[in-house]
């Protein structure tokens, strides 16, 4: 969207192309290098902003209908791009995990930042970002493995790392800022699941987890709480959460719904349990551990601790992997007889069972000369 409402927009298209529409239509379209990944709008330059599978961010300038020149990143591939609407550093995030930000006064890098926290982070990229809105040096970072990770853009190590524990890629993130506190809260979703979390604590607000397809985007009306997802599927579920703010004047009606249907109970929300079905349970070997702290019932199976169930899973993966390795070298033992050269035994035409009672007979004889050799051995 490149102004208030819906008279101006850019699209990103599959075939490498961008496309300008107006209110009545497609107004123009130009290609890019590239396949493009993503799209950012600085209203001060009037420059469109292409994130594409290549280490050049490209620039559009929309007032004069011309590429500038890009602007060069480090990474490999940009996957998303940002912009503060604040102090107007753009930010992009690459496929090697970095995260590096832009002066668009200077048209050069003014900092770049390794989000990988751990030696098992190495392979992570960024895929979402998002600055916040109240005094713009708080970037919250999405990576492809499931975390997100908060950022003050003047230090280069995290604030707080929160794990969606699904390991799908973080797709959207979003500052909200809410009726109930001064701080804003995140809203932060991969393909399963929705969290809306205390940036400051880490703690867990609530929690969308839709079950007719995967999120694809999230959209939350600005100054309210209705939540509107993207999914796999042809409809679009409305979520509406008092907490987050009111309802839009548009359907106030809603207000006076979630009045009329509060009930008083009392919800717990398992934050760092995971939910497994009973079959899970019995795979992993965690049967001794139902009805316990580590694993407790609920609703058709159970949650279970996550660290628990990392471990477990890293155990079973061992044991997993030691079984396929006995098995291909029990298949390389038996290919290795095959091609051996063996002497073929015809078996007569007459007197065959002779000849099996003759075999049985020699196989008794020498079983029982071997255990004799083990007996006398023993002594």
């Amino acid at each position: 969207v490149l102004g208030d409402d819906y008279s101006k927009l850019a699209f990103l298209c599959a075939d490498r192309s961008v496309c300008l529409h107006a209110k009545y239509g497609s107004h123009y379209s130009v290609r890019i290098p590239r396949m493009g990944r993503d799209l950012a709008y600085d209203c001060w330059s009037c420059d469109l902003l292409c994130a594409a599978s290549s280490s050049d961010l490209y620039r559009i300038n929309l007032e004069q209908g011309r590429f500038l020149a890009s602007l060069s990143s480090q990474s490999p591939a940009i996957n998303v791009v940002t912009r503060s609407m604040i102090h107007g550093l753009v930010a992009c995030g690459g496929e090697d995990g970095a995260v590096e930000c832009f002066d668009m006064r200077r048209k050069s890098s003014v900092g770049r930042i390794n989000t990988a926290s751990s030696s098992e982070d190495v392979d992570q990229e960024v895929t979402s970002l998002q600055f916040d809105e109240n005094q713009g040096y708080l970037l919250a970072v999405g990576s492809s493995i499931g975390k997100v990770s908060i950022y003050d853009i003047r230090m280069s190590s995290p604030l707080r790392v929160k794990d969606h524990m699904y390991g799908s890629p973080i797709l959207n993130i979003k500052w909200h800022q809410t009726l109930n506190s001064s701080e804003p809260k995140l809203i932060t979703a991969d393909k399963h699941i929705v969290r809306v979390w205390d940036p400051n604590t880490g703690n867990n607000m609530t929690s969308i987890e839709p079950d007719n397809g995967s999120i694809n985007d999230v959209c939350i009306f600005p100054n309210s709480g209705l939540m509107l997802l993207a999914l796999d599927n042809s409809q679009i579920p409305a979520h509406f959460i008092p907490a987050l703010g009111p309802a839009p004047k548009w359907c106030s009606h809603l207000d006076n719904l979630t009045e009329e249907m509060e009930e008083k109970q009392e919800n717990t929300l398992y934050d760092d349990y995971k939910f497994l079905t009973e079959e899970e349970i019995e795979r992993l070997g965690l049967s001794e551990y139902k009805n316990s702290d580590a694993v407790r019932a609920h609703l058709h199976g159970y949650v279970i601790r996550y660290d628990l169930y990392k471990k477990q899973r890293a155990k079973l993966h061992i044991a997993d992997y030691e079984t396929l390795q006995k098995g291909m070298m029990a298949k390389k033992l038996a290919d290795l007889r095959k091609s051996r050269i063996t002497q073929v035994v015809k078996i007569p035409k007459a007197n065959r069972q002779l000849l099996d009672d003759i075999r049985t007979a020699e196989e008794e004889i020498d079983a029982d000369v071997e255990n004799a050799s083990k007996s006398s051995i023993r002594k």
